[in-house]
């Protein structure tokens, strides 16, 4: 919760706390830190191992990034997001897009749910591997039992097939190949239509 306060001190619902203004890397990197503490006294715990990867590489790229989570227009035109940060110039909440100068691109939001399906949005591998983390966690929290070796290994044959289909999946954001500015002429908009075929 003290995390989760830091954060929406410096991002909601209209940008940082007056005094906070300037100081919103420091106090991201304070939330990091307070994440970070959590999830090694309860390391112990089953799937937090996979909970902590994902931690670390979200905050890798934010941090890398002054404290911006940098997404791939691609995959925030594909998930119907684009228009939130067109007019924004570039920058949403905690939300930057990929440019030349981005660091650690591939840990960013550069995957997509496709806009139309139910909880459109972009994500990151950091994002995957939490949710990993957490389907582990939430039902042994519960009291649940332990799974059969067979169905346990056949989750664990489920998770790795997921984890190669993105990276198999990763392309290099238009922005980063021609060395344009997002949304500039350079990169291709997904909702354009194609070239006329030659006849």
């Amino acid at each position: 919760m003290l995390a989760l306060g830091l954060q929406l001190a410096i991002f909601e619902p209209t940008g940082p706390l007056p005094f906070l203004r300037g100081r919103e890397l420091a106090v991201h990197a304070l939330s990091y830190g307070v994440l970070g503490t959590f999830l090694w006294l309860n390391r112990h715990l089953p799937g937090m191992w996979l909970a902590a990867l994902g931690f670390a590489s979200n905050a890798a790229a934010i941090l890398a990034n002054g404290g911006l989570m940098p997404a791939s227009e691609e995959a925030l035109r594909a998930a119907g997001r684009w228009a939130l940060l067109e007019p924004a110039g570039m920058v949403y909440n905690n939300s930057t897009v990929i440019g030349p100068h981005t660091k650690l691109w591939f840990l960013g939001d550069v995957f997509a749910i496709p806009a139309g399906l139910p909880l459109a949005n972009v994500f990151s591998f950091g994002d995957v591997l939490l949710a990993l983390g957490a389907l582990v966690l939430v039902p042994a929290l519960m009291g649940a039992k332990p799974a059969r070796p067979h169905l346990r290994a056949l989750g664990v044959a489920l998770a790795v097939l997921l984890l190669v289909v993105l990276v198999g999946s990763l392309k290099v954001p238009a922005a980063l190949r021609t060395g344009s500015p997002p949304g500039s002429a350079g990169v291709p908009s997904l909702t354009a239509p194609g070239p006329e075929p030659r006849r």
